[in-house]
């Protein structure tokens, strides 16, 4: 049956409108809550306003450009490199607002023994892989899909291949170092608790990867509020960071390419 030639503008007015609004809900957000934290709870003006962009108007703003995104020709290489800029433009904030305060002690940056770090590490690759895993078998029993746009995002390319490790090596990095790092250590202070904040900071996060679908917005957010756990129990990020590294390397590189094989998207799987 033809497509009918009305329905196409129409709806793409009505994604053009939609996103304007969210665009809207965004900054009124972002102002909304800066002038809260700022007036209301005492934060700095400076990580109040860093603070509400991360919460709140980020998140919002991946999902205004989404429509515009999905069924598009994705550019895997340009999208892994803006990907990296952006994480590591975050980081580079959140360390520069983190050393002003609370510091990088409180962010889990200091020091902390081998003996240590390797018991955490272990027992948190242990605990996120069961997670990972666990919902990788229940989408494929469920028979729930994943998003069309993440399965664009998996690299099939030798060079693409290469240029998502880099780029899952700066989110383990660098998405720690802003959401379990600064952005936890922060509402830490202002909400009162540490999990108060991991679940505030974690769902943020889950919704900044709203590219994946529902199901991945979940998974994300359960994998953030995992590592978000670790933070508070060991007052240590570099844990959370090798481990948030490896999950999306095995993700990218294997438990990824595995779906789009499934639904013979595997073209120029080896091509170099």
């Amino acid at each position: 049956m033809a497509s009918d030639p009305v329905s196409e503008p129409e709806s793409k007015d009505t994604a053009v409108r939609d996103a304007r609004l969210l665009v809207q809900v965004a900054m009124g957000l972002l102002l909304l809550l800066t002038l809260g934290f700022h007036f209301r709870l005492g934060m700095g003006l400076h990580h109040s306003l860093f603070v509400s962009l991360l919460l709140a108007a980020l998140p919002l703003l991946t999902l205004a450009q989404l429509p515009f995104v999905v069924g598009l020709d994705i550019e895997r290489l340009r999208a892994y490199a803006g990907s990296a800029a952006t994480i590591l433009v975050l980081a580079s904030i959140a360390l520069v607002l983190g050393a002003i305060g609370p510091g990088a002690e409180t962010m889990g940056l200091g020091a902390v023994s081998p003996a240590v770090l390797g018991r955490s590490t272990g027992l948190l690759l242990l605990t996120a892989g069961g997670l990972v895993g666990g919902f990788h078998l229940a989408t494929r029993w469920s028979g729930v899909s994943e998003s069309r746009l993440l399965l664009e995002l998996i690299p099939r390319t030798r060079p693409e291949k290469r240029a998502f490790a880099g780029l899952a090596l700066a989110a383990g990095v660098g998405e720690e170092i802003v959401y379990r790092g600064y952005l936890q250590a922060v509402l830490t202070v202002a909400l009162g608790g540490p999990w108060i904040a991991a679940a505030a900071a974690s769902a943020s996060f889950g919704l900044l990867h709203a590219y994946q679908g529902p199901v991945g917005i979940v998974r994300t957010g359960a994998l953030g509020f995992l590592f978000a756990a670790a933070v508070v129990l060991t007052g240590s990020l570099w844990a959370a960071m090798l481990v948030h590294a490896v999950v999306d390397l095995v993700g990218g590189l294997w438990l990824g390419p595995s779906l789009v094989h499934r639904r013979g998207g595997s073209e120029g799987s080896d091509a170099t």
